[in-house]
């Protein structure tokens, strides 16, 4: 077995969470640790993970507290080289953890590595736009290739480069982190959304970053999908990378300000369009202090004003 532990963090998953361990059980390379960590269910989750044999495989429940305290609850218990996160409603495809430590192994420094993934319709099974189709400018990030083309070095810093995206090209379910480069980091429990973006840029700040363009992962939509609440996201987006700002180095400055500049103009076009004004202008206010491009502060008041304008004419 592998020196990698899956954490999977579930709560009231039961109808999902048997295909995702059968999907790391089908894995060409086997994890030495699978962590379960039942967030307080009060569904079957536990009955179906009862069914499953495996020496590897263990169950964990605490109390219900959130998928931050889940994700952390099972990092403490972590006693392997590298760990990866699944969540119970998704499924990997045969290769993910082979194909992620390969990468890993051949970039020695790294604190994590990602790769591209599929969603699928869960009523119907049809699969999605893969996500690195949403994110042209992952082509543009000057990389080193890797075992022939199989996955790429970030080049540039790679907290500089990922911050200028909208969002991490990636989720968690797709990432595998070197326990040691991460050591001492754990998801901010705070947060009820967009947790996997504050840690994921804080992990970033621990090492060099590797990809693969490869699909890996296929994650399920459905309607209790926390990711389908989108109209808002923008603030929570913003929340999440508010509370990076004591702990982000002086020469990670620059990026980290474009990136609120950026945040403080998308969640105050967010609340416009939500007819929240007063909010929206108070957001859009508050990035004029900010240091930051000018002309983004100027594009993003002429697209609050017609967002408001969009809202009021509905």
């Amino acid at each position: 077995m592998a020196d990698i532990c899956v954490i999977v963090p579930t709560y009231n998953y039961g109808a999902f969470i048997g295909e995702a361990i059968a999907s790391i059980q089908a894995q060409t390379l086997q994890p030495q640790q699978i962590l379960v960590i039942d967030d307080g269910s009060s569904d079957d989750t536990s009955d179906v993970v009862s069914r499953l044999q495996a020496p590897n495989l263990r169950y964990v429940r605490q109390a219900n507290a959130g998928v931050s305290a889940a994700r952390n609850h099972g990092l403490r218990l972590v006693s392997t080289d590298y760990v990866t996160f699944l969540d119970a409603d998704d499924r990997w495809r045969p290769t993910m953890l082979e194909q992620q430590l390969r990468l890993l192994q051949a970039a020695p420094g790294a604190a994590f590595s990602f790769s591209n993934f599929v969603r699928f319709q869960h009523e119907t099974g049809d699969l999605l736009q893969d996500q690195f189709s949403l994110y042209p400018e992952l082509s543009q990030l000057r990389t080193q290739s890797l075992l022939q083309d199989e996955g790429y070095l970030i080049q540039s810093d790679a907290f500089d480069a990922l911050i200028g995206f909208g969002e991490i090209p990636a989720y968690t379910q797709v990432m595998m982190f070197n326990t040691q480069a991460i050591a001492g980091l754990y998801f901010n429990e705070s947060l009820r959304i967009c947790e996997d973006l504050e840690f994921v840029l804080r992990a970033a700040l621990r090492g060099m970053v590797v990809y693969t363009p490869k699909v890996l992962a296929e994650v399920r939509r459905h309607d209790s999908n926390i990711t389908t609440q989108y109209s808002m996201m923008a603030v929570d987006k913003l929340n999440a990378l508010r509370l990076l700002r004591t702990t982000i180095p002086a020469r990670h400055q620059a990026s980290y300000q474009d990136r609120m500049v950026k945040a403080h103009v998308d969640a105050a076009i967010a609340c416009c369009r939500n007819s929240e004004f007063q909010r929206g202008v108070m957001l859009y206010a508050q990035c004029l202090k900010i240091t930051g491009s000018p002309m983004r502060k100027l594009k993003g008041g002429v697209r609050m004003l017609q967002s408001t304008l969009a809202a009021k004419l509905r």
